[in-house]
């Protein structure tokens, strides 16, 4: 029904993940598996922290042609380590996300879509989004 209103109304539903097995769309294979056959409008903005968090390469998952296909946005943060659930954001670039290669393949890819600076830390965290910010402008570049 979904798919049906969003080719009807010409709007764009995308499927946001979690770090928790529980839930449906943890996985890029699990959304692929839901989304790969419905219509254009269909797509994914995953966030990358939740899924260097669940010890899934990001860089990879973005390469990959059928999930590239349907990636219209995404949250683009970092963490400090893969695989751990609860690992901290970091300044992007710094961690263990291979986030330079996920810029490259996008820039490679053309990526056209949005995507949402995330940094979890708080309260005091102008400095560090600076830094963020000076990161992706220089990879864009």
């Amino acid at each position: 029904m979904v798919n049906r209103l969003a080719q009807e109304y010409k709007i764009h539903v995308i499927i946001h993940n979690h770090p928790q097995k529980n839930n449906r769309f943890w996985h890029p294979d699990k959304v692929l598996s839901h989304i790969a056959p419905l219509s254009p409008y269909m797509g994914i903005n995953p966030d990358l922290g939740h899924w260097i968090r669940m010890g899934i390469d990001p860089a990879k998952q973005i390469a990959r042609p059928e999930l590239y296909s349907k990636l219209k946005a995404f949250h683009f943060n970092d963490c400090e380590a893969s695989a751990i659930a609860r690992s901290p954001h970091c300044i992007t670039g710094q961690g263990a996300g291979n986030l330079d290669q996920v810029m490259k393949t996008l820039k490679t890819q053309g990526f056209k879509g949005r995507f949402t600076i995330e940094y979890g830390k708080w309260p005091h965290n102008y400095e560090d989004i600076k830094q963020i910010i000076q990161y992706i402008d220089e990879q864009a570049k």
